[in-house]
């Protein structure tokens, strides 16, 4: 029989503890008794904070079967039924038009004008095959100690491949949260990249300066006639997934371009405020983890309309304007490319 409530589900789950054979230490009764007070109140709680309690009731279940306990064997019922986002806004964060009559197009030339200030758009001129030195995820890690690329592409009178200025890291995914990498540490591998290769399943790269036009150049990442790589110290950032990725539902300060240079990249895309019509909240208030959300508009059957979907794939591209909510999953072995746009129409 299904709980009702999320404090009968950690009454179930005390009861659990009572006949479980692997005794829990002291500190994880002390995290449970915490939980059970905050049950208590989830009444008022948010639904993300609602979603994250009872994620980490489940995660006291899976620590049970980490240690060795039979969990399945336990008296303890199903977790309750949390709320979804409803497709009707409750209360809109962008006019009507942007929230409920928006949809991705495609342009496939780039002589056609993308607006910095306007919605997603496909691009999809690009060649259909992987630019040398971007065949498979493996070989990308092993080159960016040497540079992308290797000798094969260096032109005559270069005396490097582009360097990224930072290589950083995460474990490959926890089961139990994919979705999460705010609750993962992330590795610097700058010195060592090539440490990846048996340590990491998610690599982000980043290059600043002419060694991302250089690295654009290269990877044949062609931008609309209309954009341009806004040149920083971190302009580029090179997402290779050795392992199936998630990057979490987020948003970004500037407008990027993705590209997806080899396998796949699988894109859900909303626009802001889509967030406030679901009374969804981030996971912080402050700080980096205010750009993210614990929500996932493709485990919603219930999601908003305002959610578009798209996989890009080899040679395919996404304009993805500032403050616009989307999270990327990437297949195995599948390479992504972000590059930070500035309008090319506005003299610097």
């Amino acid at each position: 029989m299904m709980c009702k409530s999320l404090e009968e589900y950690t009454d179930a789950l005390r009861v659990l503890l009572t006949h479980a054979t692997c005794r829990p230490s002291p500190d994880m009764r002390k995290h449970i008794n915490m939980l059970q007070r905050r049950a208590r109140s989830s009444s008022k709680l948010t639904p993300v904070r609602r979603i994250r309690l009872r994620d980490q009731l489940r995660d006291v279940i899976d620590s049970l079967a980490a240690s060795g306990e039979d969990v399945g064997a336990l008296p303890l019922p199903p977790p309750p039924p949390l709320a979804r986002c409803r497709k009707k806004p409750q209360r809109l964060g962008q006019p009507d038009s942007m929230l409920l009559g928006w949809s991705l197009s495609c342009v496939t030339s780039p002589a056609d004008v993308v607006r910095l200030d306007g919605p997603p758009v496909v691009l999809g001129y690009g060649e259909r095959r992987a630019p040398a030195g971007f065949c498979d995820a493996a070989t990308l890690i092993r080159n960016l100690g040497d540079g992308i690329g290797g000798r094969e592409l260096m032109h005559a009178g270069e005396d490097s491949c582009p360097r990224p200025v930072q290589v950083r890291a995460l474990a490959p995914a926890d089961e139990a949260s994919p979705s999460k990498p705010w609750l993962h540490s992330w590795k610097d591998l700058t010195e060592d990249p090539q440490r990846a290769l048996t340590t990491a399943g998610y690599v982000q790269a980043y290059y600043g300066g002419a060694a991302a036009e250089q690295l654009q150049l290269r990877a044949r990442a062609r931008l609309p006639a209309s954009l341009m790589l806004r040149v920083h110290e971190r302009s580029l950032i090179n997402f290779i997934s050795l392992e199936p990725s998630h990057s979490g539902t987020h948003w970004d300060e500037s407008p990027s371009v993705l590209v997806c240079l080899t396998g796949t990249r699988d894109v859900w895309i909303a626009p802001p405020g889509v967030d406030e019509a679901c009374g969804l909240e981030p996971v912080a208030s402050t700080g980096d983890l205010s750009h993210f959300l614990d929500y996932d508009p493709r485990d919603d059957d219930n999601r908003h309309v305002a959610w578009e979907h798209h996989e890009l794939t080899e040679g395919e591209a996404l304009f993805i304007p500032a403050h616009w909510w989307h999270v990327v999953r990437g297949a195995r072995g599948s390479i992504g490319m972000s590059l930070d746009v500035a309008d090319a129409r506005v003299s610097s």
